[in-house]
């Protein structure tokens, strides 16, 4: 797992999110990440996150809950899949504009130029 990615999700991914909320350290670490200004995933948070838990003067785990499940709730605004199979099938081939899905093809699309950048490497 990563854990400070090099482009952060506005949602945790969901392994990470149930380690985090199983932990009994979880507000230290919480508390730890607001004082360092730390990147990458700290105590089931973005970074986005915590900024907004600072400007909310609210720095304790169950915001950090409302603010995920928000997010979570809002990238599956719309879908038109059952929550968790949004995939590049259903972007491309159904419609479905749901963030799910809008990641999904996105990472298809960056696998697709990745290969695309290799052959033509191979071929120069």
């Amino acid at each position: 797992m990563e854990w400070v990615p090099d482009r952060e999700r506005t949602i945790v991914p969901d392994v990470m999110a149930a380690l985090c909320r199983r932990c009994p350290g979880r507000q230290e670490c919480l508390l730890w990440a607001l004082t360092g200004d730390e990147q990458g995933y700290w105590a089931g948070t973005t970074r986005a996150d915590r900024l907004r838990m600072v400007s909310l003067e609210q720095t304790i785990v169950e915001t950090a809950d409302w603010l995920q499940d928000l997010a979570r709730s809002e990238a599956t605004a719309g879908a038109i899949h059952p929550v968790g199979d949004g995939s590049y099938f259903w972007y491309r081939r159904r419609g479905c504009r749901c963030t799910e899905c809008k990641q999904a093809n996105a990472a298809a699309r960056a696998h697709e130029r990745a290969v695309a950048r290799q052959k033509a490497g191979v071929a120069a």
